[in-house]
């Protein structure tokens, strides 16, 4: 978790540094936005179960809720990726 924290930091000054561009550099960085969503939720996941206090623990809603939309990082994401590749590839068509 702390690798992916630290990689994402540092695309984020790459990126801010090499591109001028503030659309490409918009774009850059939501693409790797978007591909790190599934591991931030997931990883909110493994925590709330990794070495927590009972006495802090969240409760029975709070954890569906983190299940949820922890699950739902996950899907979406990926999900919105291939959408955007199939938008741009001509394999779907909007809007017209």
């Amino acid at each position: 978790f702390h690798i992916f924290t630290a990689a994402s930091l540092t695309i984020h000054v790459v990126t801010y540094s090499l591109f001028k561009n503030p659309t490409l550099m918009l774009m850059i960085t939501s693409i790797v936005a978007v591909m790190l969503y599934p591991v931030i939720g997931l990883g909110t996941l493994y925590l709330r179960y990794r070495d927590v206090d009972e006495r802090i623990a969240p409760g029975k809603v709070a954890s569906f809720w983190l299940w949820f939309c922890g699950i739902a990082l996950a899907l979406i994401s990926p999900a919105a990726i291939l959408l955007v590749l199939a938008i741009k590839n001509g394999w779907i068509a909007i809007g017209r």
